[in-house]
């Protein structure tokens, strides 16, 4: 094995974990938390409410009632020639 095969194992390698650590982060942001606090020696973050229906009414939003549909112009379609 060459000096170049070697470099080119480490930047292939190292974007194919860059890109896992994002998708991470998008997919499963709470693991990656955990995975991180472990790392630096921390206490793992407490899972906290992600909001939605039921998870708490400190800012109303759930009493509000839903806004009327907007009643605009029906859609055409028209043939084209």
């Amino acid at each position: 094995m060459n000096t170049y095969a070697l470099f080119e194992f480490a930047v292939i390698g190292g974007a194919l974990l860059l890109s896992l650590w994002t998708v991470l982060g998008k997919l499963a942001p709470h693991w990656r938390a955990t995975l991180v606090a472990r790392l630096r020696g921390q206490p793992a973050p407490k899972a906290g409410s992600t909001g939605g229906c039921g998870s708490c009414n400190s800012c109303g939003s759930c009493d509000t009632p839903k806004p009327e549909p907007r009643k605009d112009a029906p859609i055409r379609f028209h043939r084209g020639a």
